[in-house]
């Protein structure tokens, strides 16, 4: 027993190997699940500010990208529980609208709708796959910069962006509500992107070598997100056509001033001012920097995890290795250390066996004549002479004797 003790260790090694490996499969299944919901991301991202624009786009690249995540799903979307998500995100995008600029409000929200159900479909692959409790730091990083603060990042920059084109272009008396909306977009967009950056170099601390495209990448989506940061946008009074009266407090005209008298209840429109070719240009830099970093954090997140169930393999070949060993040397052990008096016994006891099955050979009985005079000859069995026969007096037995 004390030599099966250690092998019952070693083996019992194996099992939580296996376990570590069959976790290591689905992060990755669940890595190869977003690099294809990635370019979803970006595909609906560019169909909504060509229908909030009310530009004429191909909805081509949004199709293709679904049709390649559709399969993807099919493959991986039941073990990852995310079947039933992206069935509704799908139905989702095949039902947007391709509005004109006029219905740019209600067009933004209904895609809007469809983002937000892209963002939980994150979610539950982080979540069922495992990535987001990965225990290693470097994919821990990497996994949260491509599957939270960079779809973040992006569909919060699409939202300014489309709004400031969409308010850039009304007059209302309502713009306070529209300033605050896109500081709230804009701030969402530079957390997620300032928490991308604290991610990917947290990983390149964990020995992760980021390669120079990457970098360059990186570079650049951080400055297009300063730009965005750095515009700037307020509202200003729009000028009455001449000749119209503004309303007083006694509903007379008066053109006196542009300022709307106070206590009347009437303001001037307004019209938002904001640099919209800024916004644009910053967003389509992110957007496609965005695109890039995706896929290269992907690609080092896969290798990583590649690697790692690699490590365990060998691992737990090894562990199964010695325990075969480790077996064969204590059956060997105790076989040898058998007592061999116990082997003597046992060969013993197979000549006994073969002894009593052998058959015996009957010696005939003494005549009772010569059994009460003399004992039995010691050779042939018959009976002794008696010293003072004389042969002249033997019968015939005697005589054959």
């Amino acid at each position: 027993m004390l030599l099966l003790a250690p092998v019952a260790v070693l083996f019992q090694q194996a099992h939580p190997t296996s376990d570590d490996r069959a976790s290591v499969q689905r992060e990755r299944d669940g890595a190869r699940y977003l690099r294809p919901l990635g370019q979803v991301a970006v595909a609906l991202v560019d169909a909504q500010s060509a229908a909030v624009a009310g530009r004429p786009a191909s909805g081509e690249p949004l199709k293709e990208a679904v049709a390649e995540m559709a399969v993807v799903d099919t493959r991986l979307g039941g073990e990852l529980l995310a079947r039933e998500r992206w069935a509704g995100l799908r139905a989702k995008i095949d039902a947007l609208p391709n509005r004109g600029a006029d219905e740019a409000a209600d067009t933004m929200a209904t895609y809007s709708e469809a983002a937000d159900l892209l963002l939980g479909l994150y979610r539950k692959v982080r979540e069922a796959s495992g990535l987001a409790r990965d225990s290693v730091a470097d994919t821990y990083y990497l996994q949260d910069g491509a599957a939270e603060e960079l779809p973040e990042a992006l569909v919060n920059v699409g939202r300014f962006s489309d709004l400031a084109m969409i308010a850039s272009g009304q007059s209302s008396e309502h713009h306070e509500l529209t300033i605050a909306n896109l500081g709230t977009y804009r701030s969402d967009a530079l957390s997620s992107a300032d928490d991308l950056i604290d991610d990917l170099l947290a990983a390149e601390t964990e020995n992760v070598s980021l390669s120079s495209g990457v970098l360059g990448e990186i570079d650049a989506f951080q400055r297009a997100m300063e730009t965005l940061g750095a515009v700037t946008f307020a509202t200003k009074a729009k000028p009455s056509p001449a000749g119209t009266a503004k309303p007083t407090s006694n509903g007379k005209g008066d053109n006196s001033d542009d300022a709307d008298p106070a206590g009347s209840g009437h303001s001037a429109a307004t019209s938002l001012v904001v640099d919209v070719a800024q916004v644009r240009a910053a967003r389509t830099t992110a957007q496609d920097a965005a695109a890039k970093l995706n896929t290269a954090i992907l690609n080092e997140l896969d290798g990583r995890l590649s690697a790692r169930a690699d490590d365990l393999d060998g691992q737990r070949r090894r562990v199964l290795g010695v325990t075969a060993l480790a077996v064969a040397l204590a059956v060997t052990a105790v076989w040898v250390a058998l007592p061999r008096r116990v082997r003597r016994r046992r060969r013993a006891g197979r000549r006994d066996t073969s002894s009593l099955s052998s058959p015996m050979v009957p010696q005939p009985a003494a005549p009772p004549a010569l059994q009460s005079r003399g004992g039995v000859h010691p050779q042939a069995g018959y009976p002794a002479l008696d010293e003072d026969s004389d042969p002249k007096h033997w019968n015939r037995t005697n005589a054959a004797r």
